[in-house]
């Protein structure tokens, strides 16, 4: 892995720390130094989210598989002013940022 890839994955880490530990929150690309460095220049390639799925855009990721599926589910909870569903939501937000932190340091050499 290129010394680039490497501190890009590490930051993507770090990110996903911040998340599970309730002091980051998750911008989609706009805050990924994975997406910085490979999205908006080459639609994902030489990723190693894509190498590991095979997929653009970390779909086959618990990203888009868990977390972005409960965050919608909170947000439409919330605009119905369902708090109960809006929590239930924001725990399985939670449990899927553990996951995802755990796929990306997977992807560590």
């Amino acid at each position: 892995m290129h010394e680039r890839t490497l501190t890009a994955l590490k930051g993507s880490i770090l990110k996903w720390e911040q998340i599970v530990a309730g002091t980051g929150f998750d911008k989609g690309a706009d805050n990924c130094p994975l997406c910085d460095l490979f999205y908006n220049k080459s639609w994902c390639n030489g990723c190693p989210v894509k190498t590991k799925t095979g997929m653009s855009c970390c779909d086959g990721t618990p990203y888009q598989d868990e977390f972005v599926r409960a965050k919608r589910r909170r947000r439409s909870a919330l605009m119905s002013y369902d708090e109960h569903d809006a929590a239930a939501a924001e725990a399985d937000m939670h449990a899927a940022a553990k996951t995802e932190l755990a796929f990306l340091k997977g992807l560590l050499p």
